[in-house]
């Protein structure tokens, strides 16, 4: 079962990156990915390798 993530960023250079970064230092691949931005809002919607990690990435990050 594929497990898809919702993620808002911030509008500032490097947000997707913090989120990558906590994934890779998980040893997570990011297997799709779709993004939406409109004026200053975004969101980042993506499937993983291993949801858990994911999950746990996410909550270290502060990110609902």
């Amino acid at each position: 079962m594929t497990v898809w993530f919702t993620v808002q960023l911030d509008d500032r250079p490097g947000s997707l990156a913090r989120v990558a970064n906590a994934l890779a230092e998980r040893g997570v691949n990011i297997t799709g990915i779709v993004g939406v931005a409109e004026d200053t809002d975004g969101a980042l919607m993506l499937t993983t390798s291993d949801p858990a990690a994911t999950r746990e990435a996410f909550a270290g990050l502060a990110l609902a």
